[in-house]
């Protein structure tokens, strides 16, 4: 299960979106998963919500409407297995860019009612991260995580100078070598102690979405 997993996360995480359409597409057209859902089907599904957020670049606490989902179920309907929720993830396999292949071969009539659903819901979806766009939280976290890589790496250049100067010490360093070591271990400090704000920023984020 946790490999499965990991390849769906791999593929949302390279938005690789063709390839995840289509293997939700494989995994709702398999006979059966209408009444007796796999282990697959189901964690596809828990994962439609930030699926369809990556896909369209939605704040992470939106939640998508599923617009066939409020137009064509009673509300004790919506939530079933078999009325709602396969159904929902067939036409969001052509939302998030899979090919109709496979419904044109496992369920050929439904494949136009999909085709339809699955235009009205990519507009909705546009229209509204035309609208909200990333939070402002999104992107300060992206902000702090790109400072996170580059000063990591810039630590880990002037470590490396600083190191290699070291291994020359059996040999008298010349005064440029010396001021250079001095500069880089300076360095250093300074970009760990930002390293080290940057740390803490991204742990009280990390407490205040955990407290949520």
């Amino acid at each position: 299960m946790q490999q499965m997993e990991d390849e769906i996360d791999d593929l949302l995480r390279e938005d690789r979106f063709v390839e995840l359409g289509d293997l939700i597409q494989d995994v709702f057209t398999q006979p059966y998963q209408e009444t007796s859902p796999c282990e697959q089907a189901q964690l596809l599904a828990r994962k439609m919500d930030a699926i369809l957020r990556k896909r369209f670049s939605l704040p992470s606490e939106y939640a998508p409407r599923i617009l066939y989902r409020e137009r064509h179920l009673a509300p004790e309907q919506r939530g079933s297995w078999q009325q709602d929720i396969c159904h929902t993830m067939r036409i969001i396999s052509i939302v998030v860019g899979g090919s109709t292949q496979l419904l044109h071969q496992r369920q050929p009539q439904l494949v136009d009612f999909y085709q339809v659903q699955a235009t009205e819901q990519e507009l909705h979806l546009r229209e509204v991260s035309a609208q909200l766009g990333p939070s402002f939280s999104d992107l300060a976290l992206e902000a702090l995580r790109e400072c996170q890589a580059c000063l990591e790496t810039e630590v880990a250049i002037s470590a490396d100078v600083v190191a290699f100067l070291n291994e020359q010490e059996s040999e008298e360093l010349s005064d440029d070598d010396a001021v250079i070591k001095k500069h880089h271990q300076s360095r250093i400090d300074r970009l760990t102690a930002n390293l080290d704000l940057v740390h803490a920023a991204l742990s009280i984020h990390e407490k205040s979405n955990n407290g949520k």
